[in-house]
């Protein structure tokens, strides 16, 4: 395709190139037709560098924005890992009941009955919290109260 000319079109920096060459042989041969197109092949240069930096400022712009979103991605996640590591148990049991409550395409009594699980589980993890322990007795220094 190179060869027969055909295909895609030139790149800016293809451009750019050409037309930076055009001129440095025209500066090089002053004598000739060519020289006199000078002043426009310099303004067309310009014209192109100014559209490469257009396209590189827009370029940089979208990669910011690209990075900028992957950067909140993460945050949130990093948020949300840290949220679930310390959240009580009746934060625990609300997120629970608000995922098998969004679940709306799932059928009712299945719906139901991950509730009544989870309000199972969520009673008896209450339930292990709200025990006091045993108080602490030291068998031996019973034993030797009693001598």
């Amino acid at each position: 395709d190179r060869m027969l000319d055909i295909g895609r079109e030139d790149t800016l920096d293809e451009k750019i190139a050409t037309l930076q060459e055009k001129i440095a042989r025209a500066r090089k041969t002053p004598w000739t037709v060519s020289s006199s197109l000078t002043e426009y092949d310099q303004q067309q240069l310009n014209e192109l560098q100014e559209q490469k930096r257009q396209k590189d400022l827009l370029d940089a712009k979208a990669q910011a924005e690209r990075t900028y979103q992957e950067t909140q991605k993460l945050r949130n996640e990093q948020n949300d890992a840290l949220d679930r590591e310390n959240e009580t148990e009746a934060m625990r049991h609300a997120r629970e009941i608000n995922r098998i409550n969004a679940m709306q395409y799932a059928d009712a009594s299945k719906r139901n009955g991950a509730i009544e699980r989870e309000n199972e589980r969520h009673k008896k993890a209450m339930e292990r919290q709200t025990k006091k322990p045993k108080a602490y007795h030291n068998d031996e220094a019973s034993r030797l109260l009693l001598q």
